[in-house]
């Protein structure tokens, strides 16, 4: 068996659509606790699962499985049993020498662990993989209901984190890795390593994984812990595991939550079940459920009437509550927006006038979206749905924070008010920093930054653009500077230095300027780093 790179798309969760309901399901989480600090945040993550669940905790002392104890003390969802193991293979041998018997009971496994590497590139990796695979207990739901509607899936991972492609290669692994695979059977590319679950997390059959179980690995075989950075069996093993899924006759799909996914030009988004279906019936075979599909880049081509907003518009005629919007506005709208839809999410709209592009918005991202709005005109206060219309002054700072204290901290906002200067820019200052992260603010009209008159009302006389062309020059902080060119030359992951940013900077992952819209995604950024292959 000869494994091959294959390619790399992936399934939006949560689905687009609510899949029938099943029997319920026992899962056992398998989750190796070395760094036990961590532990009050698993239990967090874990509190998401559907019952029944059962967790069963690997730690290498006593005292760390005391406090890890206590930190899931109040877990209901079902049992809680912690084992002390040797401080041997990382979290890898535990799952296949520890649990071999948990294996052995639980026909599906969530194999999680204390992702503990040092620094904000590490929080933000784990951030990544816990949201990917266990994030919502709606997640939870449609990955188990993909298992049970396809019994040839073994294993469903995580997309690629951004920063992660630094650590797609060997890297020193293909040694350890290769030693396994002739065992195995699977007949490795020296020069690239199969698709694998960066970071080792995953959800899986335990019959997946019964080709390296038959292995009868044992702790001896795992080098002693020296704080390694590669090379090692556990490194060697972790870039196997869909293959092994493969060895024992099973496919395997990539899933990601849309809201944290960086590169989404791989993107599938099933929005029905027979679209699923389409979906795993053309990635028939063994390796990656999906690999058959062609690309489904979430964007649609330009001025398309097909898409999906344009149609919904010029399907409206004309009503008593119409929309006014610029036609070359839906194509930005579906840039940006198609990856939120079906989602659990909080939309803030600044302006509403009278309340059409309320109904479209709740039309276009799902029974699941809560539809705020803001507007001065007392009228819109009868603007029904499943939100509600504020009614004040968006440049009104004390305003502002009264709102959010009441919707909760918003994914998506739309500034469609007043256009004056002063009403862009408060609006930005006192939202932006309090929205979810990753979360998408888009700023509509600021062909009213080249008005005259009402609209020019700042006492500095700074433009809406001139603001963010401003925000823009924070997102260079950590590669404009000269003096900090050395420094980014080394791995985030490697670095002792903190490296100045502010929150903008840190936390927002582009600025897009469009004729007459400005759109912020906003999105927790590592720090980037270069070099020379």
């Amino acid at each position: 068996m000869t494994v091959q790179a294959k390619d790399p798309a992936w399934l939006a969760l949560p689905l687009g659509f609510d899949p029938p309901a099943g029997p319920p399901v026992r899962i056992a989480v398998v989750c190796h606790v070395f760094y036990d600090e961590l532990a009050a945040e698993m239990a967090s993550v874990l509190s998401h699962l559907p019952a029944p669940a059962d967790i069963f905790l690997s730690t290498d002392s006593a005292a760390k499985a005391a406090r890890i104890g206590e930190a899931f003390g109040s877990f209901r969802q079902g049992t809680v049993e912690i084992r002390i193991v040797p401080n041997r293979g990382r979290d890898i041998a535990p799952r296949l020498i520890a649990f071999r018997d948990v294996l052995a009971r639980y026909p599906l496994v969530a194999f999680l662990h204390a992702k503990g590497s040092k620094g904000d590139l590490s929080r933000a990796w784990r951030r990544h993989l816990f949201g990917s695979l266990i994030g919502r207990t709606l997640q939870v739901q449609h990955i188990l209901w993909l298992f049970a509607r396809d019994p040839t899936l073994g294993m469903i991972m995580p997309t690629h984190w951004e920063y992660v492609p630094y650590n797609l290669g060997w890297l020193g692994n293909h040694g350890p890795a290769e030693r396994i695979a002739q065992r195995l059977g699977i007949a490795l590319d020296a020069l690239r390593p199969p698709p694998f679950p960066a970071g080792s997390m995953f959800w899986a059959r335990s019959a997946a994984l019964s080709s390296l179980l038959a292995l009868d690995l044992q702790y001896e075989a795992f080098e002693p812990e020296t704080g390694q950075k590669g090379g090692t069996l556990a490194h060697g093993i972790e870039r196997l595991f869909a293959a092994a899924c493969e060895r024992s006759g099973f496919r395997w799909l990539r899933v990601s939550d849309p809201m944290l996914a960086n590169r989404r030009d791989q993107m599938r988004a099933a929005r029905s079940q027979a679209e699923l279906v389409r979906m795993m019936e053309n990635g028939a075979g063994v390796g990656n459920a999906l690999s058959a599909l062609p690309p489904a880049g979430v964007e649609p081509p330009q001025s398309d009437p097909a898409g999906t907003l344009y149609r919904a518009f010029l399907n409206r005629g004309e009503r008593r509550n119409g929309i006014h919007k610029w036609h070359h506005y839906f194509d930005i709208y579906e840039r940006h927006f198609a990856p939120w839809r079906g989602q659990d999410i909080t939309l803030l709209e600044i302006g509403v006038q009278r309340g059409g592009s309320q109904e479209l918005w709740r039309s276009y991202f799902g029974p699941r979206a809560r539809i705020f709005g803001i507007d001065i005109d007392p009228r819109c206060a009868s603007i029904t749905g499943n939100g509600r219309v504020f009614i004040g002054d968006q440049a009104d700072r004390t305003f502002l924070r009264r709102v959010l204290a009441e919707t909760g901290r918003p994914h998506i906002v739309i500034d469609d008010g007043g256009h004056t200067m002063n009403q862009m820019i408060t609006s930005f200052e006192e939202i932006y920093p309090r929205m979810q992260t990753p979360g998408v603010y888009l700023v509509e009209d600021t062909h009213t930054c080249f008005w005259p008159g009402q609209y020019q009302d700042r006492p500095d006389g700074q433009t809406f653009l001139q603001y963010a062309a401003a925000r823009f020059a924070e997102l260079h902080q950590w590669s404009g500077p000269m003096a900090l060119h050395e420094l980014t030359a080394v791995p985030p992951i490697e670095r002792s230095t903190p490296m100045p940013v502010t929150p903008f900077g840190r936390d927002t992952k582009s600025i897009a300027f469009y004729d007459s819209i400005v759109v912020f995604e906003r999105q927790h950024r590592a720090p980037p780093w270069h070099e020379i292959r």
